[in-house]
């Protein structure tokens, strides 16, 4: 053995790495290729060049031990301390990336640290594991697969290269020039590590400059998202333009213009609906699973061109009860999730409102106890506070139906006025619903289906049972999903129709009616709510008022589509890596967002607003001036 051949053992074995890297590719390809058609030989090119950075910095010790001037190669211990070293490290890259497989669906994004988080720190990885496992066997028997193959190719290679166990010799021209190729090595290594010679390090925003959004999911791999989200966990201060002209164009801070004694001591129940896509209901024009909430909507005031401001839940309540968006990472697990915001518990508990959250998952599931803590809640309802393990549903909490019936009772006992919210749970991942509705509600095309009529039929139930309490009668109801959920149409499974939710306000007089075809977004919710109260304090949201008719032209929906911020207005989508427009679309009319129209006066003035919008959120959440002083 000399130094060429370990040279030559280091190069296969990186190729092998890249081999297994690529592989994954293709098979997350084959599951999701409808998709990604027509990209997949653009995307298995421009992949290379990230595979080679995860596969370089994962592999740094590796890439360094087999390279050192003065190896211990020879030695048999050490040869097996290096194979368990490759196969640990690149085992756990296989198994992230296979995992995504099965998880793409719901996020249309790849993973990053904080999708982990939510498995491991919320105690939920003991739950679903075993279901996971259970239903992507395939997954599991393929990664086996693949790990005995990459064993099996590293001892070929090892056999062919660094046989037999032979100590290298050592005259000094032999380390001179072992020197100068770890040297060379090194340097490689840096630069594989930076994705190439660039003046900035290769990141995630990189895939938008390879290919169309549409593809970035595929262009990426897990590890890479997960090596590179680590530092990522803090946002970066905008300075488009001047911070005075930013608030010109778009200031969070806001006061209607009401006496305090015209406030109205409404009851508000806000329903979030866990997964509900717009295509699920009447208002998708497709079929729908959603008849009760169907009819509450001939009763109230709905917005039917709605969006959600992100694609997981961790990002959904925030948005929704504090206004508060989430972009590159779901707010609560940033660094600035101590920040004092604006909510609607804390806004109204100076009217002398009473609040409580109701979610009848396990006490911790992504730190909604401690957001609402934060947000100013008086009272957390949870699995544990519901306090009857018969109804748990053996995956996520207590089933829906109980849950519902147990919050309407609660609500009966608390101080009016009071501001509450729920968050359902049922039609999540893995799509049960309770032995005795199998009948009723039949298993559709996609599994979700039947949970979504379920958590309709617990909705009307609920709604029965609120109708003869005496809170009912003075209260504002808000609905909306907290993020869409699966599909089998391909608009809905877009950028753009897979962030469209119901969205509507319901008062049991049936005073509040009407369909509002206007861009909305969650994060309208907490100001518009507002209004309806008749709120005559000053307070902050990063939405609009949905019934302010002097701004409609000026109403936007914003959310964060794989590296590009999209930003929505009555008729056109503006895609927005950060830096430049990188896609402007009529989405009303193309629907599949085929055809980028080409720059115009509007599309400066659109981006000019998403700019200053982006500008005003990041340095505001940096600095901590997220509510009125």
């Amino acid at each position: 053995m000399n130094y060429k051949a370990r040279l030559a053992f280091l190069v296969w074995i990186y190729v092998l790495a890249l081999f297994v890297f690529t592989d994954a590719r293709i098979i997350f390809y084959l599951y999701h290729h409808n998709r990604f058609e027509g990209g997949f030989w653009t995307c298995l090119f421009y992949g290379l060049r990230f595979d080679m950075v995860a596969v370089t910095t994962l592999n740094g010790l590796f890439i360094f031990l087999v390279a050192f001037p003065f190896s211990l190669l020879h030695s048999k211990i050490f040869r097996v301390f290096l194979k368990i070293t490759f196969m640990l490290v690149n085992g756990m890259a296989l198994l992230v990336n296979f995992v995504d497989i099965a998880y793409f669906p719901f996020t249309l994004r790849r993973s990053t640290p904080d999708t982990i988080s939510f498995f491991i720190e919320k105690n939920e990885a003991g739950t679903l594991l075993p279901v996971f496992l259970a239903d992507f066997w395939h997954l599991v028997l393929l990664f086996i697969v693949y790990l005995f193959l990459m064993s099996w190719l590293y001892n070929v290679i090892q056999r062919k290269f660094l046989s037999p166990y032979v100590k290298e010799a050592g005259s000094l021209k032999q380390l001179a020039a072992k020197s100068f190729y770890f040297l060379l090595i090194a340097g490689l290594s840096v630069l594989g590590i930076r994705g190439g010679t660039q003046l900035i390090p290769l990141s995630i925003i990189d895939a938008e400059n390879s290919v169309n959004s549409r593809y970035v999911p595929l262009v990426l791999n897990t590890p890479f998202c997960f090596i590179k989200s680590g530092v990522l966990y803090t946002l970066e201060e905008k300075d488009y333009m001047s911070d005075a002209e930013a608030q010109k164009i778009y200031n969070p801070e806001k006061k209607y213009n009401y006496a305090a004694a015209d406030f109205q001591n409404k009851n508000v129940v806000v329903i979030i609906v866990e997964s509900l896509s717009k295509e699920y209901t009447g208002l998708g024009k497709r079929k729908s699973y959603t008849p009760f909430l169907d009819s509450l909507m001939q009763n109230s005031l709905v917005f039917t061109n709605a969006f959600s401001n992100g694609k997981r839940s961790i990002e959904g309540i925030p948005a929704i009860l504090a206004s508060m968006p989430s972009f590159q990472y779901d707010y609560i697990s940033t660094v600035y999730s101590n920040n004092k915001i604006t909510s609607l518990a804390n806004v109204l508990k100076t009217k002398g409102y009473y609040s409580s959250f109701f979610h009848g998952g396990t006490n911790g599931t992504m730190n909604f106890n401690g957001f609402c803590a934060g947000a100013g809640f008086d009272k957390y309802f949870g699995r544990s506070e519901y306090n009857n393990e018969k109804d748990y549903d053996g995956d996520w909490g207590i089933w829906d139906e109980p849950f519902l019936q147990g919050m309407a009772s609660e609500l009966d006992k608390q101080k009016q006025p009071f501001v509450s919210a729920v968050f359902t749970l049922n039609s999540h991942y893995p799509y049960r619903i309770p032995e005795k509705y199998k009948a009723k509600f039949p298993e559709g095309k996609l599994p979700i289906y039947k949970c979504i009529s379920y958590a309709d039929y617990c909705l009307q139930k609920f709604f029965a049972t609120a109708k003869k309490q005496k809170w009912f009668a003075n209260t504002l109801f808000v609905l909306m999903a907290d993020h869409t959920g699966v599909s089998e149409d391909w608009y809905y499974d877009n950028s753009c129709g897979n962030y469209q939710i119901p969205l509507f306000f319901y008062l049991p007089d049936n005073s509040l009616k009407g369909s509002d075809p206007h861009v909305a977004q969650q994060i309208d919710v907490l100001p518009t709510t507002l209004y309806l109260l008749k709120y005559d304090q000053s307070f902050f949201a990063f939405g609009n008022n949905l019934l302010d008719s002097t701004q409609t032209k000026n109403r936007f929906a914003v959310n964060y589509y794989n590296v590009c911020y999209q930003y929505f207005t009555d008729s056109k989508l503006l895609q927005y890596n950060g830096t430049n427009a990188i896609g402007y679309y009529q989405y009303r009319t193309d629907s599949l967002l085929n055809n980028s129209l080409a720059p115009d006066a509007e599309m400066t003035e659109t981006e000019k607003r998403a700019k200053a919008f982006i500008q005003q959120y990041n340095n505001r959440v940096i600095h901590n001036k997220t509510s009125v002083r």
